[in-house]
Order: structure tokens, then sequence, then C-alpha cells
């Protein structure tokens, strides 16, 4: 059997993405910077808290996200030409580009956003953010 030449490990990028780890998670050492963290994770509560995580560290200012698709299937809105996608790991498959709203633009003559997208966490009938129901059966 033919072996195979291994080019020698280059420990220099592992070492210094190591260091860029160790580095963002010294940010969250203190209870209110993760409680920052935690509230922007509970916003999105229809992805996972990875994906969470990745929207926050792509776009810490992102208030509701969705597929190009979903924006302009559910909410009317287009993708701006100038707007950056945020990068998330897909159910089932490898990454899906998701916006925030405020990289969209409504398309002529429709609605206004709904408040679940404008305030997620606004109060509604008592409670807040209204329900998963809700929210699931308006989508």
């Amino acid at each position: 059997m033919a072996q195979l030449a291994l080019a020698p490990l280059d420990q220099e990028p592992a070492r210094t993405a190591l260091d860029e780890l160790f580095t963002l998670a010294r940010k969250y050492n203190s209870s209110e910077a993760y409680l920052e963290l935690m509230r922007f994770i509970a916003r999105f509560r229809f992805y996972s808290p990875f994906n969470a995580m990745l929207i926050y560290t792509q776009m810490p200012g992102a208030h509701f996200v969705c597929t190009a698709l979903r924006w302009r299937r559910d909410y009317h809105r287009e993708i701006k030409i100038d707007a950056r996608p945020i990068v998330i790991l897909q159910p089932r498959g490898p990454i899906l580009f998701v916006f925030d709203a405020s990289d969209t633009a409504p398309l002529s003559n429709t609605r206004p956003l709904p408040i679940r997208v404008k305030d997620p966490f606004q109060v509604r009938s008592g409670k807040i953010g209204g329900s998963w129901r809700s929210h699931r059966a308006a989508s």
C-alpha cells in the first residue's frame, strides 16, 4: 500500500484560533454580559441556542431574522441590495442565510410589519410575547 505524505502540522493557526476563543469567552465572565447574551438568545426562540449565538456574533443588534423567502412570502418584504446575510446552521443541511428586519424593505403598497416582528416581547393578553401557538399559527 502506498502511504500518503502528510504535511507537517502547522500549530500556529490552531493556537491563534484557541487564543481568540479564550478571549471571546472572557467577555462573558461578568453576570451582566452573560445576562445580556441570554436575553438576546431568548428573543430567537424559534432557533436553536447555538444558531442564536451565531446570530449574536455576526450581528449583535439583530432583532428578528428570517430567510429571504420567508421575508417575501410571510411579511411581503424584500432584502435590501446592501444587506449582509447572517449564516446559521440549517436543520439537516449545511448552512442557511437569514436577514434581520433592518435589512429588509417593504414591497410596494404592503402592510407594516406585525407587532411580533417589531417587538417580540410586547405584553399582549397578560402574556409576554404571546404564546408559541399563536405565533406559529400566524406565521
